[in-house]
């Protein structure tokens, strides 16, 4: 097993008592993340059903969605990241974490072009966080990314406070390597696409078959919307 990275994002349980921010330095010299609480708040959602689902976790870094996901239990996870020391960092807490059986989670080294090889409602749930933006042709990977989700799509996303209208700003990519967490600033497009808020993700998935929507949080220029197909 190779050894991960001394600087993480996410802060994810691996026993009783240790954290990786136990262990490791954050990523940006700030804090590292924690999912617990959007992952409780989907689970809470589905009940004693959740152990039924299959969840893919795009833009996955080092895996917090899925493992914290799995400390209820869930059938199948999978998750992709563009840049391989997050999943290093993903292989190596599958391997030492001792809470939850962790062979039903799958991590690998892909970007969204993986997407095609999913059938329609490959997933009943999918983890879209920190992505969006970053993408060259948001329009278009919404749809990817809506017709391989079953039913629950999280979305969390920067966004641009302030404008007038509904729709995406077009800005600069940050060059600071902290700030491009997911990997896709390696693909070196230049370019975000920041949302002007919920309500234009809420309009583009209404056409592909998402009816029920909910804004989690919203602040600090983020916010977490839940968009279901049920």
């Amino acid at each position: 097993m190779k050894e991960p990275s001394d600087k993480w994002h996410h802060d994810v349980r691996i026993t009783k008592d240790t954290r990786t921010s136990d262990l490791f330095e954050p990523y940006n010299d700030d804090f590292m993340v924690r999912k617990e609480h959007v992952v409780n708040d989907v689970q809470k959602l589905y009940g004693d059903s959740f152990c039924e689902k299959k969840v893919l976790d795009v833009a996955c870094n080092a895996g917090a969605h899925l493992f914290e996901c799995q400390m209820f239990g869930i059938k199948s996870g999978f998750g992709f990241d563009v840049r391989q020391y997050w999943i290093d960092q993903a292989n190596w807490l599958k391997d030492k974490i001792d809470l939850i059986d962790t062979s039903n989670l799958h991590f690998q080294v892909a970007d969204m072009k993986i997407l095609s090889e999913f059938i329609p409602s490959s997933y009943d749930i999918v983890f879209f966080n920190g992505i969006l933006y970053h993408l060259e042709n948001p329009f278009l990977h919404l749809k990817t990314i809506a017709e391989v989700t079953k039913d629950l799509l999280v979305i969390n996303t920067a966004y641009q406070p302030g404008c007038n209208y509904s729709g995406f700003v077009l800005s600069e990519e940050s060059k600071q390597e902290q700030h491009c967490l997911s990997g896709i600033g390696e693909t070196d497009f230049g370019i975000n696409w920041l949302p002007t808020g919920p309500d234009v993700l809420r309009r583009i998935l209404s056409q592909y078959g998402f009816n029920e929507f909910q804004v989690q949080y919203m602040k600090d220029k983020r916010f977490c919307l839940f968009s279901r197909k049920k």
